[in-house]
């Protein structure tokens, strides 16, 4: 079942479970359990404080049918929802696992599951540039996604620039003249000296 905001908040009007095995849950209700900003609440004390858009107590109530299926299988097995991503660049989706333990503990986040990674080469330095680069191009916003195919190529398309970059015999006069500049080709220059020579 794909679970809307409608239904969640449905759900916590009625203190009744909500997430069971295989459920989708749709961008708003992403938002709801993981990226909501804490909001005013009164305290048992009377007084206000920031609590969560929607507490602990309520998440484990509506986690309460996944329990059920932790009591019979192995750990793990059945302990799971799914939220959909969709590549920005290809545009194909991708089913992601969202545990009851993510739910709780408020723990999930897109940018787990982008992974930039690099192969140590004669630079040693290139990951924290393509870090930058992506952020710049693709930006930090919290359902932002691109494939491991489309990440594949963005390092392969970006090492080559950095590499003809860096083999420039003006490297360091651009250096110099962008000094205040937040390009990732700075990034590049956060090595050694005496690798670049």
């Amino acid at each position: 079942m794909l679970i809307t905001r409608d239904i969640l908040n449905k759900a916590l009007e009625d203190k009744m479970p909500l997430f069971h095995d295989g459920d989708y849950i749709d961008d708003d209700v992403l938002y709801d359990l993981f990226y909501a900003q804490p909001i005013l609440k009164d305290l048992p004390n009377g007084k206000k404080g920031l609590r969560t858009l929607i507490p602990r107590n309520d998440r484990n109530i509506l986690c309460a049918e996944l329990n059920g299926y932790m009591s019979n299988s192995p750990k793990g097995v059945f302990d799971k929802i799914y939220y959909t991503l969709r590549c920005k660049l290809c545009n194909k989706t991708f089913p992601v696992r969202i545990t009851k333990g993510q739910i709780i503990n408020r723990t999930f986040k897109i940018s787990n599951y982008i992974n930039i990674s690099v192969n140590p080469d004669r630079y040693y330095l290139f990951t924290k540039a393509l870090r930058e680069l992506y952020n710049i191009k693709y930006g930090n916003v919290y359902n932002t996604y691109v494939c491991k195919s489309c990440v594949e190529k963005f390092v392969s398309d970006t090492m080559q620039e950095a590499s003809e970059f860096l083999e420039r015999k003006d490297k360091f006069d651009w250096f110099l003249f962008h000094k205040n500049s937040d390009d990732w080709k700075r990034k590049l220059f956060s090595l050694n000296s005496a690798t670049l020579l």
